[in-house]
């Protein structure tokens, strides 16, 4: 049984590195493809709405997603409030960043940054909710088709 958990568990680590290093070549491709289209500018103003969407999604999600990695025994009820969890803080979350746009753009330095801040806004919930699923393969150590998904 332990030499079955350190083998899928070598697998997992090693899927997770290969999957970190090719979503890395992606993003770095596709955001010089961007930036090159985009023109610096609008590439300035898709980075920041990047970065207020990044930090919102990680404290929507509220570690909930590493709490069914890590929970000793997890049955569908307790994937289920981990959801109802994260629904209503990223939706909260959501909330208090459309709020705080015109705030967030000005402090950024740049008003046209108001509508996409209410994008990063709206897109939030979904993100934070797309954690769940990852977490739940995780903890199966199912990397591989984490991975490839």
């Amino acid at each position: 049984m332990t030499d079955h958990l350190a083998r899928r568990s070598a697998q997992a680590l090693s899927w997770s590195w290969a999957g970190a290093g090719v979503r890395a070549l992606l993003q770095f491709a596709v955001q010089v493809v961007l930036a090159r289209l985009l023109g610096p500018d609008a590439w300035g103003q898709a980075a920041a709405a990047l970065l207020v969407l990044g930090l919102a999604a990680l404290v929507a999600e509220g570690g909930l997603a590493s709490a069914l990695v890590q929970r000793e025994a997890l049955d569908a009820h307790d994937a289920g409030v981990a959801a109802g969890w994260v629904l209503l803080l990223s939706v909260g979350v959501g909330a208090v960043v459309a709020l705080a746009a015109t705030p967030i753009a000005a402090a950024l330095g740049d008003a046209r940054l108001v509508p996409l801040v209410w994008a990063a806004a709206a897109i939030v919930p979904l993100q934070a909710l797309s954690t769940l699923p990852a977490a739940l393969l995780q903890r199966q150590l199912r990397a591989r088709r984490l991975q490839l998904i």
